[in-house]
């Protein structure tokens, strides 16, 4: 558990982490910089935090900080293009991410730390990744806002099956999967309450004509 009162700078965007028992508390400082981060994600053995670091030219890319040693920010996938949105997978050693690089988001898996393989997994487009707890299944949301599943082999290499459709998410897109990967919490946008029912008289007469 992270403890202290550390406060990000006025001019600057930073993670933080406390216990969730010191509701009202500040956290402690993890890192912070003046681009931004965005959607951290912690390793299983939380020896890692993976987030998403925005670049002075504008881009994201996903860069991991060690939560020991020297603590020193390390770049895990760095390209021209946009990275962010990373998951570790169940074991540790790969990681789930969204890139832009082939012109529309696509779900892509390499190795972690050292990117020596990637695969891409989504076909026609995809975002939000999301791994079963066993490592055994990878969902992502489809460009036209419907749940994917894939299987997937993590070992000893990453082989990931044909991606399926499971079920059209709400409009707002957002969700996350239960460890057996058979429940899902899907963010939905809040309904308006029913208006009083009405009620219609026929051959209405007025009092007096009665």
């Amino acid at each position: 558990e992270f403890q202290g009162d550390a406060v990000p700078g006025k001019n600057a965007d930073a993670i933080a982490a406390k216990p969730a028992s010191q509701v009202g508390k500040n956290g402690a400082l993890l890192v912070e910089s003046r681009g931004g981060q965005r959607m951290p994600d912690w390793s299983p053995d939380g020896r890692f935090l993976l987030y998403a670091n925005h670049q002075p030219d504008g881009k994201w890319d996903l860069w991991a900080l060690p939560l020991m040693g020297e603590r020193k920010p390390f770049p895990v996938v760095q390209t021209p293009f946009d990275e962010w949105e990373g998951r570790f997978s169940p074991d540790g050693r790969l990681i789930a991410y969204t890139s832009d690089e082939s012109g529309r988001d696509e779900i892509y898996v390499q190795a972690f730390p050292q990117a020596v393989e990637r695969w891409q997994v989504s076909a026609g487009g995809g975002s939000v990744p999301r791994w079963r707890r066993d490592g055994k299944e990878l969902f992502y949301r489809s460009s036209d806002n419907e749940l994917m599943s894939v299987g997937v082999q993590t070992r000893p290499v990453f082989v990931p099956a044909t991606p399926r459709p499971l079920f059209r998410l709400g409009r707002l897109g957002s969700y996350d999967v239960a460890a057996d990967g058979q429940r899902f919490l899907i963010r939905v946008p809040e309904r308006e309450a029913p208006g009083p029912p009405i009620s219609v008289v026929f051959n209405w007469l007025p009092e007096s004509k009665r």
